[in-house]
């Protein structure tokens, strides 16, 4: 948190702070423990719609 007195609220004094404050703390990382997203591939895709078909045909009752 950064705390600045001033003359009036404007924009660029909310800027400078921000400024002030990342140089002095640093831009913040991601949480530890979070995965990051990667990309699927056909054979991700294929699964997943094939296992999606398993799921769905019980329930309108036609077997493909």
């Amino acid at each position: 948190m950064e705390l600045r007195f001033t003359h009036s609220e404007a924009t660029f004094t909310y800027f400078a702070a921000t400024r002030a404050y990342l140089e002095r703390h640093g831009k913040r990382g991601r949480p530890p423990g979070k995965k990051s997203q990667r990309s699927l591939g056909q054979n991700d895709m294929l699964e997943a719609l094939q296992r999606l078909q398993q799921q769905l045909w019980p329930l309108n009752g036609t077997e493909n």
